[in-house]
C-alpha cells in the first residue's frame, strides 16, 4: 500500500500497518503544503509496477482550494487523470477535510464542499476507486477510517 497527500496524512502509514497484518507492506509519500499536481505525480515511478493487489491512498487539493474556481477544476482534473491512469491498481480517494479555523459556512468551507462532492461523483464510475469521505467533525479522523 502507497500513501501519498499532504500534511493530513502525516503518519498514516504507521497507523495504517499497525491494524493489518505482516504481509502487507505500506510506506507513505507526505508532502506538506503541496499542490495535487506534485502529489499524484510524485511516485509515478512506484506506481506503473502496482497491480491489482495493490492499493494507493491518496489525499490532495488542501492547498489548491480556495475561492477560485478554477483551482478547484484544475484539482479534479487531476485526481480524474490519475484515477485513469493508474486503473489496474485499486485507489483509496481521501476526500479535502474542511478548515477547522474556519466556521463550517466560510467561503473556503463551501468550496470544499462542492470539490468533495464532485470528487466522490467523479469517482463513482471507476470500479477500482473507492472514495472515503470526512466528517466536519473533528472526532472522525483517517485514525477512524483505518480501524
Amino acid at each position: 500500500m502507497k500513501i501519498i497527500g499532504d500534511s493530513h496524512l502525516k503518519g498514516s502509514a504507521s497507523r495504517t500497518s499497525h491494524y493489518l497484518n505482516t504481509k502487507f507492506e505500506v510506506c507513505s509519500f507526505i508532502k506538506p503544503g503541496a499542490c495535487t499536481n506534485h502529489i499524484v505525480h510524485s511516485q509515478e515511478m512506484d506506481f506503473v509496477s502496482l497491480g491489482r493487489k495493490d492499493a494507493i491512498v491518496v489525499n490532495g487539493g488542501t492547498n489548491d482550494i480556495g475561492n477560485n474556481r478554477t483551482n478547484r477544476n484544475k484539482t479534479l482534473l487531476i485526481m480524474t487523470q490519475f484515477m485513469q491512469k493508474y486503473n489496474n491498481t485499486n485507489i483509496v480517494i481521501v476526500n479535502i477535510p474542511h478548515r477547522h479555523d474556519l466556521t463550517k459556512e466560510s467561503r473556503t468551507n463551501i468550496e470544499i464542499q462542492a470539490f468533495n462532492a464532485k470528487l466522490s461523483k467523479t469517482a463513482t464510475p471507476f470500479s477500482h476507486v473507492t472514495s472515503i469521505e470526512t466528517d466536519f467533525n473533528r472526532k472522525f479522523s483517517l485514525n477512524m477510517v483505518c480501524t
